[in-house]
């Protein structure tokens, strides 16, 4: 996460005597403040997922990387949505990941 985080608006209320003690869900200020929290916990899983280092697989043969035919069907069997952590409501267009399962799948079956 790059952004600078804000810390809670409990911290410094005023118009509680005791803001530690404070369970005041429906304070406009720490409602702002949680729901834009979650709004970044809810994204890091994609963000990670979008700046993930696809590596390649296989032996460097003149720069190009060749994988073995077992590596190859295990990667192909396996779609990278299933075992995925992000949200499925982050998942409007698919991922690095993703993209890259599909062309390979489509390299292989043309």
């Amino acid at each position: 996460m790059n952004m600078k985080l804000k810390p809670s608006p409990c911290l410094t209320c005023t118009k509680v005597s005791d803001p530690r003690a404070c369970d005041n869900k429906n304070c406009k200020s720490w409602q702002a403040w949680f729901l834009e929290r979650w709004a970044l916990i809810h994204r890091f899983p994609r963000q990670q997922m979008e700046q993930a280092e696809l590596k390649p697989v296989g032996v460097n043969v003149g720069g190009r990387h060749y994988a073995a035919p077992h590596q190859v069907q295990a990667y192909l069997r396996t779609d990278p949505c299933e075992k995925c952590v992000c949200p499925k409501d982050l998942c409007s267009s698919p991922c690095r990941m993703r993209r890259a399962w599909e062309e390979t799948k489509q390299e292989v079956f043309l």
